[in-house]
């Protein structure tokens, strides 16, 4: 990036103007004259505000962040309450710290606001603590519990871009609601008070169940692309003097639990690997109903968080000296929160016995995939009542979508 130089009084602007044209033309386009007037001069950010409930959060979501980043300088995302969202939209999976946490990970955040409206005023992006240019949001604008346009007041300041099609909080609880009806005695599992919400519950087929297909009927296609995972991807290669620490896992329903183990592996280090295992292996060592979400989908998801450098996408079960000497790997990192089956120890040996190996209990411990299924399920009859409502929404905005291209 080429240094910020200030406006000088004694400077001639039409002089600079015209250095910047002769320069943009001897580059041969590398640089688009439009480059150098936003770092040449030193002019204000462009502060742009973007809300959401950001409750189980997906690659959807992420996507949406990382776009709207990229509308200006300095991104401000707010988030709503447990009690803003209850009313709005749907009783929250996450609490308000939980989804804070996940948004204060994502690497395109700035700045967090927390308690914000659900629809967007004049008044709020003029806030002190927020000064916002624009408000952000994809080409699906929700409406309020009153049925009004959320962004009514603010469409004067309002940039829009694409929403990324085939994944949605609504369509993960969907997913999530149909494979609970496949496992056995899960109803009775959830009811018992003395159930451990944070160990991993092995899952059992129903022997009465023909199909064992988890996908529930969806009404729009996820399309994943080479262009999108480069937009997420980080685009640096570990140097020879880093640390080089790896860790793996499903990440499925991608929690606070998962980021508190990254962070925590990423400190043992300078460069973190995070390996994602595959569909079929989730399916092998889990159940043939997991994971919820797709490998595209996951990887995505790992991507957007600061702490991570790097994915290894659909990484082997087993870690092998060969894989330890051809990614450098200085320390192999295991945690409760990634790990989701109960005996995987075996596939340690290699790194224990290099003394590569350290097991780690991350702070946010309580926080694992399968205490997110129980609250889920838990409640099931709710959610399936108020997902009911969120789904014939989405497909109204499904058929009446126009095209409108990914930043």
């Amino acid at each position: 990036m080429l240094p910020v130089k200030k406006n000088s009084k004694e400077s001639n602007p039409q002089t600079k103007d015209i250095l910047l044209i002769v320069a943009a033309m001897t580059l041969g386009g590398i640089f688009s004259y439009t480059y150098f007037q936003k770092y040449y001069y030193n002019k204000k950010p462009i502060r742009i505000y973007l809300d959401g409930c950001w409750d189980v959060m997906h690659s959807g979501h992420y996507n949406a962040i990382r776009q709207a980043k990229m509308l200006g300088d300095i991104l401000i995302v707010g988030v709503h309450s447990d009690e803003e969202i209850a009313y709005h939209k749907r009783l929250p999976v996450m609490n308000n710290e939980e989804r804070l946490a996940a948004v204060k990970a994502c690497k395109w955040v700035d700045e967090i606001v927390f308690d914000v409206p659900y629809s967007p005023t004049n008044a709020l992006l003029d806030r002190d603590d927020i000064k916002a240019d624009f408000v952000a949001h994809g080409d699906d604008i929700p409406y309020d519990a009153d049925g009004r346009s959320c962004y009514e007041e603010v469409m004067h300041r309002l940039k829009t871009f694409k929403r990324t099609p085939g994944v949605s909080t609504t369509m993960l609880i969907n997913r999530l609601l149909a494979a609970s009806k496949y496992i056995k005695d899960f109803d009775n599992e959830i009811d018992d008070s003395n159930i451990d919400e944070n160990s991993n519950t092995e899952f059992h087929e129903n022997e009465n169940v023909e199909s064992k297909d988890n996908r529930c009927e969806t009404w729009c296609q996820f399309l994943p692309t080479s262009h999108r995972v480069g937009a997420f991807s980080n685009n640096r290669a570990p140097k020879a003097n880093d640390k080089i620490v790896y860790i793996d896992g499903d990440f499925d329903l991608f929690h606070v639990g998962h980021i508190s183990a990254l962070k925590e592996a990423k400190a043992k280090g300078t460069y973190l690997y995070v390996g994602v295992f595959d569909d079929i292996t989730i399916q092998k060592h889990k159940s043939v109903h997991f994971p919820l979400m797709s490998l595209q989908e996951r990887i995505l998801n790992v991507l957007s968080c600061r702490y991570v450098d790097e994915v290894i996408i659909g990484s082997p079960f087993e870690i092998t000296k060969e894989m330890i000497s051809t990614l450098n790997i200085h320390l192999v990192v295991n945690s409760s929160t990634t790990s989701f089956v109960s005996k995987d120890e075996t596939r340690f040996n290699i790194p224990k016995q290099m003394n590569i190996y350290e097991h780690i209990i991350p702070k946010d411990s309580s926080i694992t995939t399968n205490a997110l299924i129980h609250r889920l399920v838990k409640d099931h009859k709710l959610y399936e009542e108020q997902n009911q409502k969120r789904i014939q929404r989405e497909l109204k905005y499904h058929n009446e979508k126009k095209y409108v291209p990914e930043s």
